[in-house]
């Protein structure tokens, strides 16, 4: 840890330490500097949202992605050459140092604000969102931040709207200095239970005891090790299916095909590091990356606090399929519940410990045995997962959740759809005995096939 630690550190190093190579005196600030290239128009991507509040966009393009190109990158481009961290014909390009300090020189400017609202971090075209502030709305340590300018009276306007949020252990007004000195205890529960709006007081949030949160006996016992060996030579297809959601608005369906699995998360993913940072940080590199989108939901304090554990989902979580296992691992800080079906409560998942969370072999195709010979009740094929937050009881109590996904693998959703005729993510089919009317019906609609030439079954 210490080690990754060293390298994470001289990898952030490029914001602050590298020499500058230009006069001061002949250098401009990056505000007016930055103005004046918005103005100019000839950076594409590089614009204005909204010219009157002095909201403007920034291209935020991964340069991993497959159809990236330096123009998409030329903002941090011009911004090495203005600052002399760059000379044309001297110095080696370097898209990704150069992005990184650029940011950070837009990060410690006090009168440029990022609103996360407006930007657009997925799609063919991202981008980031930032704000001009004027001298009167520019705020300094121990005052209020800055809320994204928009006109809505539910949004909170004072210290005192967050009191609701407010914990002995996190403070939202201190949370980014707390962050940035890794002084958060990243295991706890960063939601208190207490002073919630009258619709949300029925989420139950998971207690702390010494600012972490309580484990479940037995959670360590399950080790992707385990299971029937002469099992693992069988297939199972790795496909599976992701259903998001925020509380009760469901975010739509994402399947991942890649046999190498995937990376549930929130927020960007542009730091642009080696293989094996890469792998520290945010787990593989070669699977699939599923993000919660951007929130926007009706009930504002809902959306503050929704908003808040999706920060803290910024390394997401790496779930794939081994010889018909479902494993979960644990990146991020966000605490993570999961529904197992051998625990009678969702247990928590603990951080970089890879997790059965689903035993195609050992558990779901012999209940499902079991289930068909009317020995067992039916199993599901999902899984449920909630982020911060700790359910107790069915899907009612699942769905009150600020944060949460539903996984299942496509193969044993399949299976199940074949015996039970129906989904199972739907309710069961009932039908009641005939009687003597559906009897004389069934009867003439034989008849009525035999005379049009159909086969009665």
């Amino acid at each position: 840890m210490a080690k990754l630690y060293r390298q994470l550190t001289q990898h952030l190093s490029v914001c602050t330490s590298a020499p500058k190579r230009m006069d001061p005196h002949t250098r401009q600030r990056m505000r007016p500097w930055l103005e004046a290239k918005i103005e100019a128009g000839q950076i594409r991507g590089l614009e204005w949202i909204d010219r009157n509040q002095k909201i403007f966009k920034v291209p935020w393009k991964h340069g991993g992605k497959h159809d990236w190109n330096e123009q998409d990158s030329q903002i941090f481009k011009e911004w090495a050459l203005h600052t002399g961290r760059f000379r044309e014909g001297v110095d080696q390009s370097d898209w990704p140092t150069w992005k990184t300090r650029f940011r950070c020189a837009l990060n410690k400017l006090p009168d440029i604000h990022e609103m996360k609202t407006y930007g657009r971090l997925d799609g063919p075209e991202p981008y980031r969102s930032y704000r001009f502030l004027s001298k009167h709305e520019i705020t300094y340590p121990n005052k209020e931040p800055v809320t994204d300018h928009h006109d809505d009276s539910n949004s909170p306007t004072s210290s005192q709207d967050y009191n609701m949020m407010d914990d002995q252990n996190v403070e939202i007004n201190s949370m980014p200095e707390k962050v940035i000195k890794g002084e958060i205890d990243i295991d706890e529960n960063i939601i208190p239970s207490g002073n919630l709006p009258s619709d949300l007081r029925d989420l139950r949030m998971q207690p702390i005891t010494n600012g972490l949160a309580k484990t479940t006996d037995g959670i360590n016992a399950i080790n992707p090790a385990q299971g029937d060996n002469s099992l693992q030579n069988r297939e199972v297809d790795p496909t599976m299916v992701f259903k998001l959601g925020y509380r009760h608005v469901d975010l739509g369906s994402h399947t991942v095909h890649n046999s190498r699995g995937c990376r549930l998360y929130y927020g960007p993913s542009d730091m642009e590091l080696n293989v094996h940072l890469q792998n520290e940080v945010y787990g593989p590199n070669d699977v699939d990356q599923v993000h919660f989108p951007l929130c926007f939901l009706e009930n504002k304090k809902q959306e503050e606090m929704t908003l808040t554990l999706l920060n803290y989902l910024d390394r997401g979580i790496i779930i794939r399929v081994q010889n018909g296992q479902i494993i979960a691992t644990r990146k991020c800080r966000c605490t993570i519940f999961v529904q197992l079906h051998n625990s009678p409560e969702p247990v928590k998942l603990n951080r970089d410990e890879p997790t059965i969370i689903f035993d195609y072999f050992n558990w779901f195709e012999p209940s499902l045995h079991r289930y068909i010979n009317d020995k067992g009740p039916r199993p599901s094929a999902e899984v449920m997962i909630s982020f911060g937050q700790k359910w107790c009881g069915g899907e009612t109590e699942f769905r009150n959740n600020l944060i949460w996904s539903k996984i299942y693998l496509e193969q044993a959703y399949q299976q199940l759809c074949k015996v039970t005729c129906s989904s199972p993510l739907s309710p069961n089919i009932e039908i009641s005995r005939s009687d003597n009317i559906d009897q004389f019906l069934r009867h003439r609609q034989e008849a009525v096939k035999q005379l049009n030439g159909y086969t009665c079954t």
